[in-house]
């Protein structure tokens, strides 16, 4: 039974009709073990998949449809003690939509009203084409080479997944990775990923797109790239190198910017020139995975100049102490940064 309900969970917040409570606890289970977030990335990166079929309107029985759910489970993991079960632990697997989508679609069938059903239950797969799937877990990346010659490094907890044989040069992401993508006689390369699109023919750029997080980050290294959000076209941003991109799911809207070492979590390098230090906390929350507070608002202002090769923690901290004449305390699991804001006005 409480199988079932993360299940519907799940299906619940991909077609955002979650409440915060609701979210809150999912996310809960998600962090509680790697598996938990391995499975939920993976039913992100199918229900990506499925905006390629159109929906048909058909009745849904329901309980029938759960009741069938639950005999799949058994079913997984009857084979799974047999040793035939799906790994999802392999790095790369290779997974027949006929299988695992109609799997998928049970999960989702309260809440997408027979659309996965009719298409992925009802009715048999159209082709086996195959999908890619790559994985990290907790503190793993990987380097992934695409059959175009596209390399797409992959950080932690997330997921990469693409169509075999990669004709359209299309992926679909959960997370965060860096990308260098081969221009191939003018035919473009997209990565969606929550909610957004980016198109592209040859470049090199990062995106950010965790399913927890309220927002996605594209950032630009070389070349030129296009994003927009999926469900309005006419909503788009075109980056050059060094310009970034946030978008905000909740409202809908893609706001151009700078984001300051995007690719650190890759690099192993923070660069900061002459930034506040409220933005140079911030790439320190994202590399570390902490969180700063301020005694003081005014010391968000304060101007900071300094780099780091594959910095500590301890490193960064003693750094802002020394240089900037400020205090770190560790604070009911935060940073608290604290000083004198006149000091550095």
């Amino acid at each position: 039974m409480e199988q079932k309900r993360y299940l519907e969970l799940i299906g619940r917040y991909l077609s955002g009709d979650i409440s915060t409570k609701d979210k809150d606890q999912l996310m809960q289970w998600v962090d509680i073990a790697d598996e938990n977030r391995q499975f939920f990335e993976e039913m992100n990166t199918l229900w990506s998949a499925s905006d390629s079929y159109e929906e048909p309107t058909i009745p849904v029985n329901t309980a029938s449809a759960w009741a069938s759910l639950e005999q799949k489970i058994d079913q997984v993991e009857d084979n799974r003690s047999q040793g035939t079960s799906i790994q999802r632990e392999a790095k790369v697997r290779k997974l027949y939509t006929g299988r695992l989508l109609r799997y998928a679609a049970a999960i989702l069938l309260l809440i997408t009203g027979g659309y996965w059903a009719y298409k992925a239950i009802l009715q048999p797969p159209v082709s086996n084409f195959d999908l890619a799937v790559h994985s990290t877990s907790t503190g793993q990346q990987e380097t992934i080479v695409l059959p175009d010659s596209s390399i797409v490094i992959l950080n932690e907890l997330s997921t990469l997944a693409y169509n075999l044989p990669f004709e359209e040069r299309n992926v679909q992401l959960t997370g965060e990775a860096f990308f260098e993508v081969t221009k191939q006689n003018g035919k473009t390369f997209t990565i969606e990923a929550q909610g957004t699109t980016t198109t592209v023919l040859g470049t090199s750029f990062n995106v950010r797109a965790y399913p927890e997080e309220e927002k996605v980050e594209v950032s630009v290294a070389s070349g030129k790239v296009a994003v927009n959000e999926q469900k309005d076209e006419q909503k788009k941003v075109e980056l050059i190198a060094g310009q970034a991109t946030v978008y905000d799911k909740s409202e809908g809207i893609l706001n151009k910017t700078i984001i300051s070492n995007a690719n650190a979590w890759q690099t192993k390098q923070l660069v900061f020139d002459n930034e506040k230090l409220g933005d140079v906390v911030i790439n320190f929350e994202r590399y570390f995975n902490i969180s700063f507070q301020f005694s003081d608002e005014q010391l968000k202002d304060c101007r900071y100049l300094g780099s780091f090769s594959n910095p500590s923690l301890e490193d960064v901290l003693t750094a802002l102490e020394f240089t900037m004449d400020l205090q770190v305390d560790r604070n009911n699991g935060a940073y608290l940064i604290s000083g004198d804001a006149s000091q550095c006005q």
